[in-house]
């Protein structure tokens, strides 16, 4: 059985790759203004069926990637 420190170590590892790329395409491909508010993103929590300590991982992930899109939209 997987503890709370294992599980938030299974989650950082894949959202400490994607927040490494995330705003390196925003940087490269959209205007100065997206970097700032991609970093402020914020929503709505949830409470995953995983560990406790994996919930904000996961949920900054969402945040993040719920910005990210609608960024996309905006530029096109």
């Amino acid at each position: 059985m997987n503890t709370d420190d294992d599980q938030k170590r299974l989650c950082e590892i894949p959202a400490n790759a994607w927040y490494g790329k995330a705003p390196r395409f925003i940087v490269q491909n959209m205007e100065n203004s997206y970097e700032a508010r991609f970093e402020t993103a914020t929503g709505v929590g949830h409470t995953y069926r995983g560990a406790a300590a994996a919930d904000s991982i996961i949920n900054e992930l969402n945040f993040k990637g719920d910005a990210l899109r609608e960024f996309i939209k905006e530029e096109q």
